[in-house]
């Protein structure tokens, strides 16, 4: 009395199914454009430097002692008196350039600076951040 099966149960379809999602999901993001992908880790990594030098600043007891960013088209540099911070002194990803806002900012105590507006760039792909006068760097 044996019963031959025919098809797939179930489960086995269901399972095909979210395995075969799973990789489209995989395999789409490894298409994803790259540039904008660069663009936006160059982004996120320049706002941190920014928020390190505004609370660098703020915290050092001396209205004498100074903090500063320095974004060139392809480095970002903070200085603390004129001496490199090693942490943030760094090249921007191959192919990444800022091609607005470049220049020093310098902080002050209560950590203010020039407001600016800063753009990255590679290829197509483009981010911008807008560093307010208070010290607040967002985008």
């Amino acid at each position: 009395m044996g019963r031959q099966t025919r098809g797939f149960t179930l489960i086995e379809l269901l399972a095909i199914i979210v395995l075969v999602g799973t990789l489209s999901i995989v395999f789409m993001a490894r298409l994803d454009n790259s540039d904008v992908a660069s663009v936006q880790a160059s982004r996120d990594t320049l706002v941190a430097a920014l928020s390190f030098t505004q609370q660098a600043a703020m915290a050092r007891s001396s209205q004498n002692y100074t903090v500063a960013i320095s974004l060139s088209a392809h480095t970002v540099s903070v200085t603390e008196n004129s001496a490199p911070v090693p942490a943030y002194t760094y090249a921007l990803p191959t192919g990444v350039a800022i091609t607005e806002g470049t220049g020093n900012y310098v902080f002050d105590k209560l950590g203010r600076t020039t407001p600016g507006a800063i753009t990255l760039t590679k290829g197509d792909a483009s981010a911008r951040i807008f560093l307010e006068g208070s010290g607040y760097a967002h985008w």
